[in-house]
Order: structure tokens, then sequence, then C-alpha cells
């Protein structure tokens, strides 16, 4: 026996399907490649002199007004998400970085000078910071900047101690790194709701919970992503790791979630744990583009000059490679991930580097995509 449909169903279910489609379409229409060769424009940095345009770069008063007229018609790619246009390259503080394998990372280059965090002031700065974060867990009616979330009490409290220690340590820590911080973005998920992990958080993060199999797998992207993370905090790439997620998808908090990912034993036969005093918590961030706001706002508050963002494989290292049709919509979220999730799979599982650009990158000889998360 069949069933009508009806007409306003019919309707609404139709719309749905030209939308899909239509995000589908401008995903695979247009895909930023790997450049073959290292150019002298803004798709490495180089908006400065000496330039194709101009023997003198383009002053702040050009670049923080009509951009549109002023830079991206002296250099197109000065508007593409690949590309990281400066007025003064080495400013940037970017270093590549080259995976080995998925658990083993290095520089590829020197840091360059006055790039190495941190510094002298950067210490003092991170003392401050910490001396804030222990304001905010001894009074709840402190001004906090970081954990306005809605987050019970306790949990802040945890949070904010937590990250006070982590901050602390890495003020009083003799070593440098190129990069201030690895940022890792969290994947919510609706099924993460029955992961044991929800009851885990920083209060404890030494209670590890044995993960193997459907529950480990529940995490998601997160695996691989820690898993890079970790890489890059033991190859020396940087010092800390600021896992950044709210519990947006389910009663999971994609922060708590990350944190026992990198410190505690998992089923990666050769992973290797990193210590908690080495993971900042950001435990608020609901979408991509607020993950890149509040771990911002964290490196800001250390002082620092840039950070090292890292993600997987699949659609979010689209999103923040490619020029495709989210970037023609000025309101275009990322918000609705797990629903994105069939749009990507339509696409097709293309492999990616271990890291993609967001503010902006350079591109290796080895055809890997690097990115830093610039604080200025």
């Amino acid at each position: 026996m069949t069933h009508k449909l009806p007409r306003k169903v019919k309707h609404r279910s139709f719309s749905a399907l030209v939308l899909a489609l239509s995000f589908n379409l401008a995903a695979c229409g247009w895909n930023a490649p790997v450049p073959s060769y290292r150019s002298h424009d803004a798709a490495f940095g180089f908006l400065a002199t000496p330039s194709f345009w101009s023997d003198e770069p383009p002053s702040k008063g050009e670049m923080c007004g009509s951009w549109m007229s002023t830079i991206v018609a002296r250099d197109p790619l000065a508007i593409a998400h690949t590309s990281f246009p400066e007025s003064d390259p080495e400013a940037s503080c970017f270093v590549r970085v080259r995976f080995w394998s998925d658990d083993v990372a290095r520089a590829a280059e020197s840091t360059p000078h006055g790039c190495a965090f941190p510094d002298s002031n950067q210490r003092a700065v991170l003392a401050g910071l910490a001396r804030s974060l222990d304001r905010i867990a001894d009074d709840a009616h402190a001004p906090d900047p970081y954990f306005s979330c809605g987050l019970t009490r306790s949990d802040v409290v945890a949070v904010a101690r937590h990250d006070a220690r982590v901050i602390r340590d890495l003020g009083d820590r003799a070593s440098v790194a190129p990069y201030a911080a690895v940022i890792v973005p969290g994947h919510g998920l609706a099924d993460q709701g029955a992961s044991p992990l929800v009851h885990y958080g920083p209060s404890n993060p030494g209670a590890c919970v044995a993960l193997a199999g459907p529950t480990f797998a529940l995490l998601g992207a997160m695996i691989e992503r820690t898993r890079r993370a970790a890489a890059l905090i033991h190859g020396g790439v940087a010092p800390i790791a600021i896992v950044s997620g709210g519990a947006v998808h389910s009663r999971l908090v994609e922060a708590f979630a990350m944190l026992h990912l990198l410190v505690c034993p998992r089923p990666d036969a050769t992973f290797e744990p990193v210590a908690a005093d080495r993971v900042l918590l950001e435990p608020c961030a609901d979408h991509t583009h607020t993950n890149l706001r509040d771990a911002g706002r964290f490196l800001a508050a250390m002082g620092a000059r840039a950070g090292f963002l890292v993600t997987d494989d699949h659609f979010q290292a689209d999103y923040f490679e490619d020029q495709t049709g989210l970037e023609m919509s000025a309101e275009a979220s990322i918000n609705a991930r797990s629903a994105i999730s069939a749009i990507s799979s339509a696409r097709g599982d293309r492999r990616r580097s271990a890291t993609m650009p967001a503010f902006g990158s350079r591109r290796t000889a080895f055809g890997r995509s690097r990115a830093t998360v610039s604080a200025r």
C-alpha cells in the first residue's frame, strides 16, 4: 500500500534536497590545489617588498581600510583561504613543520628571530594570566572572559585551576618552541552522549577510562587530531595544546574528551600520551569559528605571536583549506557539523595533510599544508 505525502511536506523535502545538492556542488566545485613551487605572492605571505606591483609594502591604513580595492587588486590571492598576506613576512613567525608519520613531527626550519616562545616578557604575561585564572577559580564574581558559557560553577573552578597550572608551568619551563600552542578543535556528534567520558573532567585528569572498540570510535575526528597534537608537542613544535570545544551536540564536553585522549592510554599502539600540564582547556566553543576565536583569545592573553592549527583530513580540513561555495556566503557557518557530515561523505574521503590553513598558510615543497594562527 502506498501513502501520498501532503503537498507541503513534498515541498519541504524537495527544498531540503536542493539545498543539500547545492552545498555538495559548491563544496566539490572549487578546490584550491597545492602549489607546485614557492611563489612570491600572498599564498606564501609575500605581500611585502619586493612585489610585482610595488616596491613599497602596503600601509596599515590600506590593510585595515579598503582591502578589496587596495590589497586584492594588488594580489588576487590575498582574499583566498589559502593565503596569508603580510606586510612583513618575517613578523608572521611562520615555521614549516614536517610530519614524518602521525606520531613524529619536527620543525623543518629554524625559528625566525624574536619568534621563539616564551621570551622573558611573555613569561611575565603568563604569570599574570595564571593569577587571573586563579581569581576566576577563587571568586565567582571575578571577571571571566574564558568560561562564561553555561558551565556549572564546579566545572568552572576545575577548568580554571587546571588552566592556571598549565600556564604557570609553561612560564616556569626553561625551553622555548617555534609556536606557543597547538590549537585542536573538537568534533561533536550526537552519539557521544553515550560515551563514558561524559563524567570525565579536569578535576581528576588521571582518572582514565578504558576505551576500546565502539567507545573509542565514538570520539570521531578528535582521535586523529589529538594524535597529531601529541606528535607536535613531543617534537618540540609547541609546548602545549589548546583543546577547544564545548558540549554542543551531546552532554560530552569536547575539550574534556580531548584532554583524556591526550593524557590517557588509548588503543593506538604507537601513541605516546602527554602530561596533563601540557593541555590547556577551552570548553566553550560551539563551532569551528569559535574554536579559532576562543583559542586566539588565549593566545593573545599569553602574549603569543602564533599558534599551530591541527585538524584531521576530512570536512573541517577542507573548510580551512578550500575556496568553496561556503566562502561565498558572508554568514556561512559550520554550526551543524553532524548534519553536514552527509555532504562530506558524498564528496568522498580525499586524504589531506595533517594541518590546514585558518587565518593563513604557507605550502611546503612536500605538498603538505601548514598553518599558523596569528595572535596579533
